[in-house]
């Protein structure tokens, strides 16, 4: 469940055709997927889309996005309680930062007509006090006049030292399927 919320940030390429792009958190949404064991038992969730700012020089992509784990909502209103104040401890961890490493996009943003798949990203994953390195996919449509960008990764919340929620002998899995989606103008 956790692991969503750094997705959020995470996540990644406001790839669009200027010197800095700037997002905001209602450009996009961050959707997050746990499967627990036994598998039967599945929590997904979303929160609004990452904030940050990301640089784009030609093909080369860096930046930084943030996302409001506060935003984070699974439709049960004890279950996000526990999420966000046993779990993940959003008092003193509102945001999760995912800082990208500097890469390549196969075109420039002003050249990207139809879809472009499967692009690869690496970055720093800064969330619950803890930061590790993380890699994703992302994959961008041109409508024309739009970006439409849509990245996705996994964590591991033992990983950012988050204690796995298990009840009545079910458990959520350690690893957490992020997705972050934004648009932006071409």
């Amino acid at each position: 469940m956790r692991t969503a919320i750094f997705l959020s940030v995470l996540l990644v390429t406001g790839i669009v055709n200027a010197a800095t792009v700037e997002l905001r958190a209602n450009s996009g949404k961050m959707k997050f997927l746990a499967i627990g064991k036994p598998a039967m038992l599945r929590i997904g969730g979303e929160g609004s889309g990452p904030e940050g700012k990301i640089a784009i020089d030609n093909k080369k992509v860096s930046g930084e996005l943030k996302v409001d784990l506060r935003s984070l909502n699974t439709g049960i209103d004890l279950r996000d309680e526990h999420m966000k104040n046993k779990y993940l401890e959003v008092g003193s961890y509102p945001t999760a930062t995912l800082t990208l490493n500097s890469f390549e996009l196969e075109k420039a943003p002003a050249e990207i007509e139809g879809k472009l798949d499967g692009q690869k990203f690496s970055g720093t994953l800064s969330f619950h006090g803890t930061s590790k390195p993380v890699e994703g996919v992302f994959d961008v449509e041109s409508d024309g006049k739009n970006l439409n960008v849509k990245a996705k990764y996994s964590v591991k919340l033992s990983e950012f030292n988050i204690d796995i929620p298990a009840y009545a002998g079910l458990k959520v899995a350690d690893k957490v399927d992020i997705e972050t989606s934004f648009t932006v103008l071409k």
